[in-house]
Formats: C-alpha cells, sequence, structure tokens
C-alpha cells in the first residue's frame, strides 16, 4: 500500500485530498500543527503527525512513498513556502514523489 505524508492535511485543499486518497485506499498520513483538529476533521482513525512541517527530518520522510504539500500561510509569511519546498527537496529520497499544491485566496 502506498504510504502518503499529507502535509497541511487540515486545510482547504489538504482536506479535500485527504478524503480522496483515503477513499482511493492510500494509507494517509495527517501532518498538522493541531492533531485535535485533524480528529475532529477526519474521525479518531487518522493516522496524526503532529509536527513543525519545517522541521521533519529526512528518517521522518523516509516512511512515505510520497509527501503531498498542501501547506498554506498567510500572505506576510509566503516566503515560508519556498523555505518547505527546499527543505523537503533537500530530505527525500531519489525514489519519493513530492507534489506540490499551492492555491490563491483573495487576502
Amino acid at each position: 500500500m502506498t504510504k502518503v505524508l499529507l502535509i497541511g492535511a487540515t486545510g482547504m485543499a489538504g482536506q479535500e485530498i485527504y478524503q480522496a486518497a483515503t477513499k482511493a485506499g492510500l494509507a494517509v498520513t495527517a501532518q498538522v500543527r493541531h492533531a485535535d483538529k485533524a480528529r475532529e476533521l477526519f474521525g479518531t482513525g487518522v493516522t496524526v503527525l503532529e509536527q513543525d512541517a519545517l522541521t521533519l527530518s529526512k528518517d521522518e520522510l523516509a516512511n512515505f512513498d510520497v509527501v503531498v504539500n498542501a501547506f498554506s500561510t498567510s500572505p506576510a509569511e509566503a516566503d515560508n513556502h519556498q523555505k518547505l519546498a527546499e527543505h523537503l527537496v533537500h530530505r527525500l529520497g531519489g525514489d519519493q514523489r513530492l507534489l506540490v499544491i499551492l492555491g490563491l485566496a483573495r487576502c
């Protein structure tokens, strides 16, 4: 079974991706800042990694076949998108896949 780490699972895009991925039979781990919110949205059976995405180690990421980055932040901290992308690229192995989901909302 494909193991997926979904960064930002409780955000708008993350919620939709989580539902689609679990419905497709993928083993999804929801990386979030607040585990309680993930359990509220997805139920008590959700697998949660409660941690700042910028602190994910190479060893932690090695547990996943695919990393989906649906991270969201305020416009004032938009540079965190680049920081997280660089962080992930430098820690993923050659056989892992990285998908980055970016959106734009009115501010």
